[in-house]
């Protein structure tokens, strides 16, 4: 019949694994950079010289939730609308990271992703390294789906 041959789909297979491969190793110090930038944030040195008001953009919002269990999101939820702004996309930036590197390790079993993860703990602690504060729910989905084989 028409279309592709077993051997045409295994040779497209092979494409895509490859290109997946060389992808995963672009992405992965330029993840291991951003981590490392936006941890930095939570450096006490840092911290202490922020200002005050700026230095809730550091507050996880889970603790917002804890505080009042109706809580919903606003744009004063750091008092002032520019400083929940950043704060929101603080967040944001920190979970898409988060999860990049969830479904890097869904794709990159094949790839030797758990083995690079291995040979390059820095990447392991630039996700983990200022875990104490990490959302509960990011904590949850690096141990899950990024870091076990």
């Amino acid at each position: 019949g028409e279309g592709t041959s077993p051997n045409s789909k295994e040779s497209e297979s092979s494409h895509t694994f490859e290109a997946l491969a060389c992808i995963m190793w672009q992405v992965l110090p330029a993840l291991e950079s951003l981590v490392n930038g936006i941890a930095s944030l939570w450096k006490p040195s840092v911290c202490q010289a922020m200002l005050a008001n700026w230095q809730l953009v550091l507050v996880p919002a889970e603790l917002l939730l804890l505080a009042d269990p109706s809580h919903r999101s606003d744009a004063t939820d750091c008092g002032h609308a520019q400083v929940t702004e950043v704060s929101m996309w603080l967040r944001q930036t920190r979970e898409a990271c988060y999860e990049v590197m969830a479904q890097l390790s869904h794709i990159g079993g094949n790839m030797r992703y758990f083995e690079h993860l291995h040979s390059n703990p820095s990447i392991v602690i630039s996700l983990l390294g200022q875990w104490q504060h990490m959302e509960n729910r990011h904590v949850r989905l690096m141990l899950r789906n990024g870091l076990l084989p």
